[in-house]
Order: structure tokens, then C-alpha cells, then sequence
């Protein structure tokens, strides 16, 4: 077949194609198109700032939805997710009348743009998928999805497949956020991955300290474990919950450990599982059980895996040192913990040590201060410079403790940068005993200033009332005869002096 010379042949670009459509529109406007006029102004709103801010591209409006490009498909999973968080937020505040739930169909492919349209087998693959998206959720093409799904802090399952030009395609479903992403109420299967390979990567991302996305690609490493490794994975999820600031769901998986337990289970599988329901119990604020199981994860530990030895250990002084048992934590400190200086959780024992503070040793704290620079963890060197500030107050000098509880916080802040998820950052700052104490360590010196205040200005009031004692003045004016009740040297009514000068 020969071309008409005539023909002007339109170039295919590539973009991610993203299309939106507001569900059950069209019957909210025959009931009352005023309200569907007001309601599409606000989903404009929301829809016009998501995409702008992650530079998308408003192609066309069809009505009650959009088409969008991106040059990124990280920004435009990105923008959708936020689009119907903003959307949910507002639903909120708003009456089952009044509320917004669109769809949301995303691909990856090409298309052509022509008299301010776009046309294409890519536009047409989004606009199938948008329909069949979850009412206030998002669905993606296969394509889109082998492009994105290693993202750390994209969460997706498959959703379903469809028919296309006699093929058969996967359709995936993007989740809002990590925990309904694993809690799966929908029970849809996970991205199929190389398990062996995946479960690396989420160990190298724990010890990263990005905890969320550990939890991601550790779940999706449980296909096709073998019994004894998938109960392995299912404690390192576990750990990593904890180790986020997720307890609820820490603790449901605990429950699930302990039923698989067996009696024949190693030493160190049971050590961890004392080490994590510790924790699960410190951060309830049960200090004394928590006690009671780190001392029985020590004990299997010390038989089993000695690089956490020293772990145990600064969370049993730290657990005494909550409960407002220093002198039990410093015996213990003194008496059984032995020193290795390869091991940051040695460096914070030390400086636990320091808290005896019957001789005030400066040199000790400044030696102690420069080892601390060398804590690679920004989270230990938090809890490191928290123990300073502790020594500091011990010492009275609460300026200095207010310079290391800054720096603290700081390393605090910085260290829950590393969680992929920004949603779990906050939680890992807020659900932490020791977290929360750093974060408000502040207020402590603020209330030793303000008694130092009040204790000067009460000092000053008491100086006065000495004066007066001293100044003899007139009970009443003597020239209008108003009482001086407060003892002023001068009448408050005519400005006659009341001082007696009389010798």
C-alpha cells in the first residue's frame, strides 16, 4: 500500500498517561446540578495543584475528570496517591452528599497530540482502565507497573486481567499507603519477584534504616518460602514493624511467632523473640516486663549470636533507667556488662557509665563526646547525644544540655529521613518512649529556667519586703488620711510623703 503523499504523519511521543473521572457524577447532577457545579470546582481544585506540583501536563478536561501527562511515572503514581489522600481528607469534613470518590487509570506508553488533543493506543489503554478502577482508588497498566513496583515507597498488588486486542494484560492496583497495602483486606496476590533476591535487598534497606520499604519487598519475598523461612521473613517483618514505631501490628504478628514456635527452634530465633516483645512492652510503658524479657533474650543470646549482646544490655539499662532505677542500672552496668569498642552499642554503655557522677570527670565526658563522633548510626549517635545531655543535667550545666539535646533531635530528624514512607516518618519520631523523650527533653530545661526565674524574682520580692521592713512609713496619709494599706512611701491618692524621718 502506498502512503498519500498528501498525508501528514503525526510523531508519536511517550509519556505516562493518566486519566481521572469523578464516580457517580452524572447522577448527583440530575439531583441537583448546583451542588455538582460547586463539588467539580473543588475536584478541580485539588486535581489542578496535585498535578502541578509534581509537573504534570492538564491535556483536557472531559467533563468531570482530566487527562494529564507526565514525563516522570514516579511523579505521576505520586500525584495520583496524593490526589486521593487529598480527596479522602475532604470527604471528612463533608456529608455522604457532598463527597468526592473518582477513579483513577494510569499507562505508560505513546501517543499523539493534535488541535490541543491526544490520541493513541496509549491514551486509549489508560482511558479502558480508568472505569475499571477501585472507586477512590487507582489501577495501572502492566507496563507502567514493570517500570515502578521496585520503587520503595509504591505499593502495589495485581487487581485484574482484561482482554486487549485478543492478549491478556494485568491490571494492578496502587495502594495509599503502606499498612493497607499489607493488610490486603482484598486478598490480592503480590508483585511476583525472586524471593532469594528481594529479601536481600530488604535486609540492606533495614540496616539502611528504611524500615518501610523493608517491610515491602520482605513481604513480597514470603511467595514460595519454604515453612522455615517464612517464618523467618515473617520475624523480620515483625522487627522491622517495631522498628518503624508500628507496634499494633507488630504485636498481631507476634501472635503469629509464638503460635510457630517450636520447641526445637534455635536459641537465637527465641532470643529475638524476647528482644521484640521487650520492646513491644518498653514502648507500652510496662518497664517491668519488658526487664524481665530482655534478661531471657541475654540469656539465649549470649549462647547463640554474641553481635547482640551489647544491644540487650544498653536496653536493659535504658529500661532501669526509665524506671527511675539508676542506681540498679550503674550496678548492673558496673558489675556485668563488659566493654567492646567495636560495637556502637558499646560506645552508648559507656557513656551510661558516665551517669555515676560522685566525681565530676570533664576529661572523661569531653574523651566520651569525641568517641561519639564516630557512631556511623545516625539513630545511635541520637541516643548517644541524649545520654550526654543526661550527664550534662546531672551536672547542672543545662545550657550544655541543651546544646547536645539539639543535636540530639537533629540526628533524631535526620535518621527518620531515611524511612521511604514520609507517612511513617512521624510515627517513628512519636511512638518511641526514648524517641518521645528526646523530642521533649527540651521542655525539662525550659521548666529548670523558669524555676530559676521564679526563684529570682521571688528573691527580689523578698528583698523589697525587707526594705520595707526596714523604711518606716505612715499607716494613713497624713494630709487626706487614706490608708496605706501596702506600706507605699508615697499616698497613691495625693503623692504625700508617708516615710517616718523622724530618728
Amino acid at each position: 500500500m502506498r502512503l498519500n503523499s498528501n498525508a501528514i504523519i503525526m510523531p508519536h511521543e511517550i509519556a505516562t498517561i493518566v486519566y481521572t473521572d469523578v464516580v457517580g457524577y452524572s447522577k448527583l447532577t440530575g439531583d441537583n446540578q448546583e451542588v455538582a457545579l460547586e463539588i467539580l470546582e473543588e475536584h478541580n481544585k485539588i486535581l489542578d495543584q496535585c498535578i502541578s506540583y509534581y509537573s504534570g501536563e492538564v491535556v483536557k478536561k472531559t467533563g468531570d475528570g482530566i487527562c494529564a501527562l507526565f514525563q516522570k511515572p514516579t511523579d505521576a503514581i505520586k500525584c495520583a496517591i496524593d490526589i486521593q489522600k487529598d480527596l479522602a481528607k475532604r470527604n471528612k469534613l463533608n456529608i455522604k452528599e457532598r463527597q468526592i470518590k473518582i477513579r483513577i487509570g494510569i499507562h505508560y506508553g505513546t501517543y499523539v497530540k493534535k488541535d490541543n488533543d491526544v490520541f493513541g493506543d496509549g491514551i486509549n489503554l489508560a482511558k479502558t482502565i480508568e472505569p475499571i478502577a477501585p472507586h477512590g482508588g487507582i489501577a495501572i497498566s502492566e507496563d507502567l507497573n514493570k517500570i515502578i513496583w521496585e520503587e520503595n515507597d509504591i505499593y502495589i498488588r495485581e487487581y485484574l486481567p482484561i482482554k486487549l486486542k485478543k492478549q491478556s494484560i494485568m491490571i494492578y492496583e496502587v495502594y495509599l499507603d503502606l499498612i493497607t497495602w499489607f493488610k490486603n483486606e482484598k486478598n490480592q496476590k503480590p508483585q511476583t519477584v525472586d524471593s532469594k533476591k528481594i529479601y536481600l535487598k530488604a535486609h540492606d534497606l533495614f540496616h539502611k534504616g528504611d524500615y518501610s520499604s523493608a517491610i515491602k519487598f520482605s513481604t513480597l519475598a514470603l511467595q514460595d518460602s519454604n515453612k522455615d523461612h517464612a517464618n523467618k521473613i515473617i520475624s523480620f517483618i515483625c522487627h522491622a514493624f517495631i522498628s518503624l514505631g508500628e507496634f499494633e501490628y507488630a504485636k498481631k504478628l507476634m501472635n503469629q511467632i509464638e503460635a510457630k514456635i517450636e520447641d526445637k527452634t534455635d536459641f537465637e530465633e527465641h532470643a529475638h523473640f524476647f528482644k521484640m516483645k521487650a520492646n513491644l512492652e518498653f514502648n507500652s510503658n510496662n518497664i517491668e516486663n519488658s526487664i524481665d524479657l530482655f534478661f531471657k533474650s541475654l540469656e539465649l543470646m549470649k549462647s547463640s549470636n554474641a553481635k547482640y549482646i551489647h544491644e540487650i544490655n544498653y536496653n536493659i539499662c535504658i529500661a532501669y533507667l526509665m524506671n527511675k532505677d539508676e542506681e540498679k542500672m550503674l550496678k548492673y552496668l558496673h558489675e556485668k556488662v563488659e566493654s567492646d569498642n567495636d560495637n556502637e552499642y558499646s560506645i552508648l554503655l559507656d557513656g551510661l557509665k558516665l551517669l555515676d557522677v560522685k566525681n565530676k570527670k570533664d576529661k572523661l565526658l569531653e574523651d566520651y563526646i569525641n568517641k561519639a563522633k564516630n557512631i556511623n548510626s545516625k539513630h545511635l549517635s541520637s541516643l548517644s547525644y541524649r545520654i550526654i545531655a543526661l550527664i550534662y543535667v546531672k551536672y547542672e550545666n543545662h545550657d550544655k544540655a541543651q546544646e547536645m539535646i539539639n543535636i540530639s533531635q537533629e540526628k533524631l530528624v535526620s535518621s527518620s529521613e531515611d524511612i521511604s514512607d514520609w507517612f511513617q516518618r512521624q510515627n517513628f519520631l512519636d511512638n518511641f518512649l526514648i524517641h518521645k523523650d528526646i523530642m521533649h527533653f527540651s521542655d525539662y530545661i525550659s521548666d529548670h529556667f523558669l524555676n530559676l526565674t521564679y526563684n529570682e524574682v521571688k528573691e527580689d520580692e523578698d528583698s523589697l519586703e525587707n526594705i520595707n521592713d526596714v523604711i518606716d512609713v505612715h499607716k494613713f496619709c497624713t494630709d487626706c488620711g487614706l490608708e496605706n494599706e501596702s506600706s507605699y512611701k508615697f499616698c497613691i491618692n495625693c503623692g504625700n510623703d508617708l516615710q517616718n524621718h523622724q530618728g
